[in-house]
Parts: structure tokens; sequence; C-alpha cells
């Protein structure tokens, strides 16, 4: 059999299984027909119809958090507040429980408790795209925290809170967050794509295709809408996208 590169860590192999990180390489049985198609295939050999459910090429910490947070992830140092970059501070004392890893520790605090929150957020999504789930997870409590003592939040503040949850595994309280954007916003792109992607965590299939749909139906209009966030967050949307028309597809 031809080497195989694992759709999580890059891997070339063989077989059911990527000998470096352990991942599925067979892909799934197709929903359409249900004949077993060929490693790495994106079509049915059967049917012809596109195969779903098949991890993107991201790294393994990332793909270990799901697609959704994947999409976030790959933009790793995303923007705060009017474009500026998050400046990460000195090291913090952490309890001696906390997850090992080189590097600085949690962002220097300020009196700005949105720029504290946005500090935090930067540095879970850092932590992921460098494969430390278990780390980026630690700063989840305090990221929450900031983000509720920050005051009033904008639609980009509760797209930060949305994807924070959704890390730590409360998929209820992203939902709510992105809920908290729809309900001043229906059509917003970042707030359609947290939801789907909490309620996809939260088993609720229905609704998060039900959310794709809005997103796919809404993004001609509002993808150019002069709007900071979707200007920060640009290199994600084509993703959320794609992700969205592959949930829809199945």
């Amino acid at each position: 059999m031809n080497g195989i590169d694992c759709p999580r860590c890059g891997a070339s192999g063989g077989g059911a299984f990527c000998p470096s990180c352990g991942a599925g390489l067979q892909p799934p049985p197709c929903r359409a027909c249900g004949a077993q198609p060929p490693p790495a295939a994106r079509y049915c050999t059967a049917c012809g119809r596109r195969l779903v459910g098949r991890l993107r090429r991201v790294h393994p910490g990332v793909a270990a958090v799901g697609l959704g947070l994947a999409l976030i992830a790959a933009a790793v140092l995303l923007p705060t507040r009017g474009g500026a970059p998050v400046t990460i501070g000195p090291e913090a004392t952490e309890p001696p429980s906390a997850p090992a890893a080189g590097g600085s520790g949690a962002p220097a605090l300020s009196g700005d408790m949105r720029a504290n929150a946005d500090g935090l957020f930067d540095r879970i999504m850092r932590e992921l795209a460098a494969g430390d789930t278990a780390r980026a997870r630690f700063f989840v409590p305090m990221a929450v925290d900031a983000y509720r003592m920050a005051g009033d939040l904008d639609a980009d503040g509760l797209f930060h809170l949305s994807l924070v949850h959704a890390i730590g595994g409360d998929h209820a309280a992203a939902r709510q967050a992105a809920g908290r954007i729809l309900s001043g916003d229906p059509n917003h792109l970042l707030g359609l794509a947290a939801a789907a992607a909490a309620a996809e965590g939260e088993g609720d299939a229905e609704a998060a295709r039900a959310y794709h749909r809005r997103f796919l139906e809404a993004l001609p209009a509002e993808r150019d809408r002069p709007l900071q966030e979707y200007r920060d967050h640009a290199p994600i949307l084509p993703g959320y996208e794609e992700a969205a028309r592959a949930a829809l597809e199945g």
C-alpha cells in the first residue's frame, strides 16, 4: 500500500492507523450507500457522494478539540480590538499542578480587564496551536472570569468567550454566548459559526445544521460588512464556510 499522509499529524504511513500519532487513516463508510472507500478518499468510489467526517490536516493538539476550534486556532495570533496584537507578559506564578510548558506564562495583568481577557484568549490559542490542549484548558477558567469582569461585551468579545467555553468543554455556555451575539445581530457570521460548533458539541445535530444553513444563507451579504471582527477573523471564515457546506451535505 502506498504511503498515506495522516490528516492529524501529516506523517506518512499505511494501514488503518497512523504509525506516528495513532489517528485513524480509514475514512468512514459512505453515508449514502454504506460502501467502504479506500484510505484518503474524498468521494465514495461506489456512488460518487462526497465523504464527510474526515479530519482536516491540522496540528494534532488542535485536532483533538474538534474542527470548529481547529479553524480558530489555525489563526493562532488573533488580533484583539482594533487589530492590535496581544502582548504576552512575563512568567506568572502557577500552582505546582499546572501543566508544564515552555515559554511565557499567563499574560501580564493590567487595569483593562478586557485586555486581560483577550490576552488569556490569545494564550489559549497559542497553546492549542502548540499541541498542548491540557495547558490551553488550564487557562480557560481565568479567561472566563476575565470576560465576565470586562462588563458588556461586544460581538468579538462574545465570540472569544464562546470559543473559550467550548475549549473548556462547556458547550451549553458556549452556545449561550453565541446566542447573545445573534440576539442583537441574527446574521452575524461569527455568532452563527460559534453557535453551530457549540450545538455540535452538545450533540444537537439538528440545531447545528440549522446554524450552518443560516451561516451559508447570510454569507453573501454579510462577508462584505465593514465590521472590525470580520476583518480580524477573516482567515477563518472560509474554513467555517467549508465546514458548513460539508455538514449540510452529510
